[in-house]
């Protein structure tokens, strides 16, 4: 994966790091396992940091076989912890107690 240099990516640059087709985020957006991006001011779909780990995450479990229901399940239950803090250096996200519940 490339370095984001920008703040925001249009549907093309985050396809372009995630390694896949611009369709692709559009198809994992309409299942409801990306959330819908922002706009410009001229249409753009924007999407950020977040939402590009999001979609490497959500393509790297279906990789592994995940079904998207399970999915968006796990992302729903973890949806208070910011993905980059899975995916930054392996280790559980930062809470209060040291766990997740």
């Amino acid at each position: 994966m490339g370095t984001i240099t920008r703040s925001v990516l249009t549907r093309a640059g985050v396809a372009e790091l995630a390694a896949v087709p611009p369709e692709t985020s559009r198809f994992y957006k309409r299942k409801g396992s990306l959330k819908p991006p922002g706009r410009n001011a001229t249409g753009y779909r924007l999407y950020g940091r977040e939402d590009l780990q999001r979609l490497q995450f959500v393509i790297g479990f279906k990789r592994l076989g995940l079904s998207l229901r399970d999915i968006r399940e796990f992302l729903q239950r973890v949806k208070a912890y910011p993905i980059a803090d899975f995916l930054s250096d392996g280790r559980s996200p930062k809470t209060k107690g040291g766990n997740l519940s």
